[in-house]
């Protein structure tokens, strides 16, 4: 073997150790970059480049029947990256000067901003090295974002063209405007995503969804530039309630004329479907507060509904028993009971239907003064000693308050008799409507719902069925008499203002005299109520409506709620196709049909479906005319012009909506109901990002 030279090994060597030289000065440096100056340089990348939470767009709220009531809607920043657009590609000079004529287009508000703006803007930016570039300077909407994100250049960009990702945040959207409001909940008005009361803290978790983390970079002037995406946000699932559109606005505009007729502090109005517990709809005025839920009151004489369902449970009574109630006044020790009217001797029938204070007390305080334990007994088993809503729907609902003998001072000899007619005892309207259903239902108590299902994806991830709480309140005798007597209050009792031609009612009127606590005294100050059901013999929705403080002369529940209850039950009897009496007495082919300018085909179909009624040949396109041919209803195509506004006179608001902002038109919703009129005339050219309003009646 030969002999390796002594300069080839002194060269190997010194090679060796200027390597070995080369690594520790490396490790010198990265000891002094990360123990000794590290600080320093992380607080100037800390400062720089940051993780950033994007808020996740939360989820909607909807109607039974699928309209969306509460949804977000998210905001960007159009911002570009300028080193990522390629200015040596074939055809950019065409390229770049659509998109600023297109920007200017959009954003050039009223001239103020021209092509040559933009252009000049862009231009700098690229020619300055600049990689980050806020093109304007306002937040768009998601289809804006879209729209531009599919121009010239930009085009399809996930950054390689240049516009940046860039969601602010997401702002709160309701369609309806005000309606149901207090219902659907509050949200903090900087951030959409911190819930502060209603349907939107009830169900946060479920709404709010999964917030995304980008990487952005600071940018001179403050901007953001993202880097990044960390974590994808995930949109919140949406909650489908039981509120009925149609319904709610009957309810709430009844209740507002009400409140508004009487001069009144406010009202509530509360709408329930009999056999599932169902809340159709749920109103305050005004509403600055659920007081359906949190306003706790004597509820006075629609009490006394409990107080006889107690007797007859006990058989202390017969319907046709004779009670004396003199000049309408009876001493109860140091306090008088007194009746509005004097009665002298009725039946207890008569003494409910007109509401006699002395009969029902007279009666409760004999037979229950020394047997309390039975009488409370019966109120927990009406369901009125503990909350309603054991599945949270709303949170907030308040305990009732029942006084007892345990309270103390509070609890005397009065108490009683006082209690048997709606005194004593703090009730919330839903509770008393709660209570007021169950009898409607032939005795079963059914737990209020406000929420059918979760959807995630438009997949159902949790559904909430109707809920038994109490099997049978009461004896199906004690019912079937509870129910006659109702029935009774508005035949020829308080209530008989309220007759009805077309079906009848039942329910109970209250009228509470209110205690003024900075003076300690009962002051000439009323709520007025009624609670009841209709239709009477086949009950399918029942309401219960109260008004506090009512003034201009009128206080009695008779005058005051009754007739709110009247208007909200013959609107809803004239909506619903299954209480018409037309409906349910003619043959499928005697029913009139529906007949409209312009329809959604496959909503139409589903009406014609219901009725029974042979379903129209199908026609071609989504929305599609009605027409009469041989005395029978078809389908007329209906071709629209994408580039031209239609007439949407007629037609639904849901209907409406779909059909407008599919055609890239923004919607505005006045009032609630079909489309009355529009703001743009039909046949108008369609200019983006144009705003039409549509009345609705």
């Amino acid at each position: 073997m030969e002999k390796v030279s002594d300069k080839i090994l002194k060269r190997v060597y010194l090679l060796g150790a200027m390597i070995a030289l080369f690594s520790i000065l490396i490790i010198v440096r990265v000891i002094s970059i990360q123990y000794v100056h590290g600080e320093k340089w992380r607080s100037a990348v800390g400062d720089r480049i940051y993780e950033r939470v994007y808020p996740a767009a939360r989820g909607s709220i909807l109607s039974e029947e699928g309209d969306v009531l509460a949804e977000s809607q998210p905001f960007y920043y159009l911002s570009i990256d300028p080193a990522l657009i390629d200015r040596t590609e074939d055809g950019y000079q065409a390229r770049f000067d659509s998109l600023t004529e297109m920007l200017s287009a959009e954003f050039g508000e009223g001239g103020r901003f021209s092509q040559e703006y933009f252009a000049d803007k862009i231009g700098f930016a690229l020619d300055s090295g600049w990689q980050y570039l806020r093109v304007v300077n306002r937040l768009v909407d998601y289809s804006t974002f879209e729209k531009v994100n599919n121009w010239p250049i930009l085009r399809n960009s996930a950054y390689s063209g240049g516009l940046l990702e860039e969601k602010l945040n997401n702002r709160r959207h309701y369609p309806f405007d005000n309606l149901a409001r207090i219902t659907l909940g509050l949200l903090d008005s900087k951030q959409d995503s911190i819930p502060l009361r209603g349907l939107e803290f009830a169900f946060h978790d479920y709404l709010r969804g999964q917030d995304g983390r980008y990487l952005v970079q600071r940018m001179p002037g403050g901007f953001e530039k993202p880097l990044e995406i960390r974590y994808q946000d995930q949109d919140g699932a949406d909650v489908v309630t039981t509120l009925n559109v149609e319904m709610q606005d009957i309810v709430e505009e009844a209740l507002q004329k009400g409140v508004k007729r009487h001069n009144a502090n406010f009202g509530v109005a509360l709408l329930m479907e009999v056999e599932t517990g169902e809340i159709k709809a749920l109103a305050n005025y005004p509403e600055n507060e659920n007081r359906v839920i949190t306003f706790r009151f004597e509820p006075g004489s629609t009490f006394k509904l409990a107080s006889v369902l107690a007797l007859f449970e006990d058989r202390y009574v017969h319907p046709a028993d004779s009670i004396e109630t003199g000049d309408g006044t009876l001493q109860f020790y140091d306090r008088v009971m007194r009746d509005h009217i004097k009665m002298g001797k009725i039946t207890l029938y008569d003494a409910f239907r007109h509401s006699s204070n002395v009969a029902i007390s007279k009666l409760v305080d004999h037979y229950y003064k020394d047997k309390l334990q039975n009488w409370f007994k019966h109120l927990e088993n009406f369901g009125l000693t503990k909350k309603t809503m054991q599945r949270k729907h709303l949170v907030g609902e308040r305990q009732p308050i029942i006084t007892r003998p345990s309270d103390g001072n509070e609890w005397n000899g009065t108490t009683l008799p006082w209690m048997s007619i709606g005194y004593n005892t703090q009730l919330t309207p839903l509770q008393i409507c709660a209570f007021y259903n169950a009898v409607a239902n032939n005795g079963k108590y059914m737990e209020p719902m406000l929420v059918r299902e979760i959807r995630q994806n438009s997949q159902t991830v949790e559904r909430f069925e109707p809920n038994v709480l109490h099997e049978q309140i009461a004896s199906e005798r004690s019912i079937r008499i509870a129910r006659k007597f109702m029935e009774g209050v508005v035949k020829e009792g308080t209530a008989s203002n309220i007759k009805s031609e077309k079906f009848k009612y039942a329910g109970k009127t209250g009228t509470t005299k209110k205690f003024i606590d900075s003076l300690q005294i009962w002051g000439n100050i009323y709520q007025a109520s009624f609670a009841g059901y209709f239709p009477a013999d086949t009950p399918r929705y029942t309401c219960y409506i109260m008004v506090d403080e009512p003034r201009n002369g009128a206080y009695y529940g008779s005058n005051v709620a009754a007739p709110i209850f009247d208007e909200i039950a013959q609107s809803i009897h004239a909506a619903d196709l299954e209480m018409v009496p037309w409906f349910a007495a003619t043959s499928p082919g005697d029913v009139p049909l529906p007949h409209t300018r312009i329809v959604h085909q496959q909503n139409a179909s589903r009406v014609y479906r219901e009725l029974d009624t042979t379903i129209p040949r199908e026609a071609e396109g989504i929305y599609v005319r009605m027409g009469e041919k041989n005395g029978a209803m078809e389908f007329r195509s209906a071709p629209l012009d994408p580039e031209k506004v239609p007439n949407v006179n007629g037609m639904s608001s849901r209907d409406a909506l779909a059909l407008l902002e599919g055609l890239g038109l923004r919607t505005k919703l006045i009032g609630h109901g079909k489309v009355a009129n529009q703001s743009i005339k039909p046949g108008t050219r369609i200019t983006p990002d144009t705003m039409i309003e549509l009345k609705l009646r």
